[in-house]
């Protein structure tokens, strides 16, 4: 239950106010002053204050000076409440950090508004800041992701590989030395040994292309898309298209990754299930968003209907190009009809 702190001179109004706010279903607390009003404000930690701005001794503009300069109780929503009629006091309430004002008298109806509306900007603004959070946190553990990625591949590279390279080498002058050798089982332990060893750098190789694709440690991510384009146009009988209109073109390290796996994936459905023979992908960037937009002319699909699995359609592919991008604080729209082709929409903030 909400917590609401009154703070009134006049018994009768304060009285009044309570007993409005209790029949709703709020908590209350009342003080008759200042001093007594931050010392409950302290105690407490009410959702809401409502302050006359009229008290004894001190008034309202000083309780909302003194909550609004400690950091624990700033943000706590505060409305004004007084028969002033000045308009200027009442600008002077709301520039010293008043969240709202009532005019004395005033209905149950409108303090009830008064506080429902100070109170669910409270709820609107900690969800914002909550999803900020979480949103950062995301991008964090992206960011430690991608580097360890990267950090993985390079242990791969230039610890893992050479030496198998090494062993594969060695065991090959072996195989020489013992060619002429009357022992069938020794030189077909030999052969498969090789056949291991090779199959295993292949297989290092490929991971080490997963973890970090390679063309984005030569080129940038425009040039890595173009020549990935290029690729898949020579492995099929479709055209691929791409298009670079970008103000920014240094992207961030886990955007570019992304990016090209989203592409890596888009462009492996399209070959697989899409059976198109065009594609167009489009990349363009503004000073804080880039947009990646991709169209086939293939066969479509019902997006509802797609499997969370592997399958014929690629609906796990999909999926995960989602999940990619919304850890990033980017938005992703999927849209396919049957024979009408397939259109991928992305956007990822760069700030």
């Amino acid at each position: 239950m909400k917590k609401i702190l009154v703070i009134e001179a006049d018994f009768d109004v304060r009285k009044s106010i309570t007993e409005s706010l209790v029949g709703e279903g709020f908590v209350v607390y009342d003080a008759p002053s200042t001093s007594i009003g931050v010392e409950m404000t302290i105690a407490q930690r009410p959702d809401l204050i409502i302050c006359d701005l009229k008290l004894p001794k001190v008034n309202g503009y000083e309780i909302i000076n003194h909550i609004r300069n400690v950091p624990d109780l700033a943000t706590i929503p505060l409305i004004l409440v007084s028969s002033e009629t000045d308009r200027s006091l009442i600008r002077l309430g709301i520039d010293l950090g008043a969240d709202d004002f009532l005019s004395k008298p005033f209905s149950l109806e409108e303090l009830i508004c008064a506080v429902g509306a100070r109170l669910t900007k409270v709820s609107q603004l900690e969800h914002l800041i909550i999803e900020e959070q979480n949103q950062a946190l995301m991008l964090t553990v992206a960011e430690a992701a991608e580097a360890e990625r990267q950090r993985i591949a390079n242990e791969l590279h230039d610890g893992v590989c050479p030496l198998l390279v090494g062993g594969l080498m060695q065991l090959e002058r072996v195989t020489e030395m013992i060619a002429n050798q009357d022992n069938p089982k020794l030189r077909d332990a030999m052969t498969y040994l090789q056949n291991v060893i090779y199959n295993s750098i292949t297989e290092t190789r490929n991971i080490m292309n997963n973890l970090s694709p390679p063309a984005l440690s030569k080129n940038n991510l425009i040039s890595a898309l173009d020549k990935l384009c290029s690729s898949a146009k020579e492995m099929s009988d479709a055209e691929f298209v791409f298009v670079a209109d970008c103000v920014v073109t240094d992207f961030p390290t886990v955007i570019s990754a992304t990016l090209y796996r989203v592409v890596q994936e888009l462009i492996n459905n399209c070959l697989k299930y899409a059976k198109a023979s065009k594609c167009v992908i489009t990349l363009t960037s503004f000073e804080d968003e880039v947009l990646l937009d991709y169209v086939d002319n293939g066969v479509g699909f019902i997006k509802n209907n797609l499997p969370n699995q592997p399958s014929e359609s690629g609906g796990r592919g999909l999926s995960n190009i989602e999940n990619r991008v919304r850890v990033l604080g980017g938005k992703v729209k999927i849209s396919s009809e049957i024979n009408k082709g397939t259109s991928t929409n992305i956007s990822i903030p760069l700030k």
